[in-house]
């Protein structure tokens, strides 16, 4: 199984799951960024970071796949979420507290 889930990112073709995935990623940053600083559309330097850590993102998780990387899931997530450009890491950490805030059912 493992050697089937690094060898999916080797494709990068159109519809290849790194490019989803990256799409996915700035989308997500982008949001994040806009929810947090209150407007409807970035400015240059924050949609540069949203996307310049979203290719870092990607790449580092899919070296950690290939086993380029050794650490632990929650060892990389730390290291990734420390090296978030700071106002990336404040709008990722203030909606984890508006979702743990939420109520659920």
């Amino acid at each position: 199984m493992f050697v089937h889930i690094s060898t999916v990112f080797e494709e990068d073709s159109q519809n290849s799951i790194y490019r989803y995935l990256l799409q996915f990623s700035i989308e997500a940053n982008e949001a994040a960024l806009k929810r947090h600083l209150g407007v409807p559309k970035l400015s240059s330097e924050r949609a540069f970071e949203a996307r310049h850590f979203a290719h870092g993102n990607i790449g580092t998780v899919v070296d950690w796949l290939r086993g380029s990387l050794d650490a632990t899931p929650d060892q990389l997530a730390s290291c990734m979420f420390a090296c978030m450009p700071k106002v990336l890491r404040e709008a990722y950490a203030t909606a984890a507290k508006a979702a743990s805030a939420k109520p659920s059912g």
